[in-house]
């Protein structure tokens, strides 16, 4: 439970929101190319600034949620206690925008394979989860 209070407070924290804010006007910028755009601007040599800057944001948000994660799997926490802590849309942004630019990062930028998919796969079973629990208790 102290684990899990520490977890959302660092989400609360100015160093996520930017992160978080980063990323959402990133990909918001041209959903269709977010990832694209990423790669090409982590991929420049030298970086440039704006490169730098969404690959720091991809890495502290992707660390996170990956360390969310790893703390359900090992049973540090359940999924009925993550779902209250993260609201749905916290987990669709994880799944639609961090995880794509972070699978990108992996294969494309430092050539790792194969990429980890289970905290999106995690994460995006979650979110259904919790929307089928709000349209079942809907009036």
């Amino acid at each position: 439970s102290r684990l899990l209070s520490e977890w959302l407070i660092y989400y609360s924290s100015d160093e996520m929101g930017d992160a978080l804010s980063a990323l959402a006007a990133w990909h918001d910028k041209d959903p269709a190319t977010s990832v694209s755009r990423y790669v090409a601007a982590v991929s420049r040599k030298p970086p440039d600034a704006a490169g730098i800057a969404i690959n720091k944001a991809r890495r502290r948000v992707a660390h996170y949620f990956f360390r969310m994660a790893m703390l359900w799997r090992e049973n540090l926490i359940d999924t009925r206690l993550l779902g209250d802590a993260l609201q749905t849309s916290t987990f669709d942004f994880f799944v639609s925008v961090v995880a794509p630019i972070d699978e990108a990062h992996a294969a494309q930028v430092i050539k790792t394979r194969p990429y980890d998919m289970r905290p999106r796969d995690l994460f995006r079973h979650v979110a259904e989860k919790l929307r089928r629990e709000e349209r079942s208790s809907a009036p």
